[in-house]
C-alpha cells in the first residue's frame, strides 16, 4: 500500500510541473530559434576546407604507402609496427625478415610484374613478433 500511495504521489507531482515544464521548453526553444550566427557562410566554407582536407590525408596516406613507395624501406632487421586496420587492433612492433610477391603478382600473361607495380594485398611481409609467455603450450594444445 505504501508503494502504490508513494507512486501516486510522485505522479502527481510530476502531473502538476508539466505546464511549467512545457513553458520552460518553450521560451527555450523561441530562444534557440532566435539565436543567430554572422559568418555562417564563412563557417560554412571552413567545413567544406576541412572535409576536403580530411579527403586529402587519405589520399595522401594511399599515396604514402604505395608498394612503390615503401618497398626500399623493407630491409631485413627493420622494425614495424603491425596494425590491422579492418579490425583497428595494433600487433605491436615486430622485426622485419624479408618481403616477397604471392603466386598470383609472380607473372601476369607470362611476363614478371615489377615489384613497384604491385599492389598491397599482392606482398608479403616476413615478421617477427614477440609472443606471450606460454604461447606456444597454447598453440600446441
Amino acid at each position: 500500500v505504501e508503494l502504490l500511495v508513494r507512486r501516486s504521489f510522485y505522479t502527481y507531482q510530476r502531473v502538476g510541473a508539466l505546464p511549467e515544464i512545457a513553458r520552460r521548453r518553450a521560451a527555450l526553444e523561441a530562444e534557440a530559434a532566435a539565436l543567430t550566427q554572422p559568418d555562417e557562410p564563412r563557417l560554412r566554407e571552413l567545413l567544406a576546407a576541412r572535409s576536403e582536407r580530411a579527403g586529402c590525408e587519405v589520399a595522401m596516406e594511399a599515396f604514402v604507402r604505395a608498394p612503390k613507395h615503401v618497398l626500399r624501406f623493407l630491409q631485413p632487421g627493420r622494425l614495424c609496427l603491425l596494425e590491422d586496420a579492418s579490425r583497428g587492433v595494433s600487433l605491436g612492433w615486430g622485426v622485419l625478415l624479408g618481403w616477397r610477391g604471392t603466386a598470383t603478382s609472380a607473372y601476369v600473361g607470362g611476363a614478371s610484374v615489377p615489384p613497384e607495380r604491385m599492389r598491397a594485398s599482392e606482398l608479403v611481409l616476413d615478421v617477427l613478433l614477440p609472443c606471450a609467455a606460454g604461447a606456444q603450450a597454447l598453440a600446441l594444445a
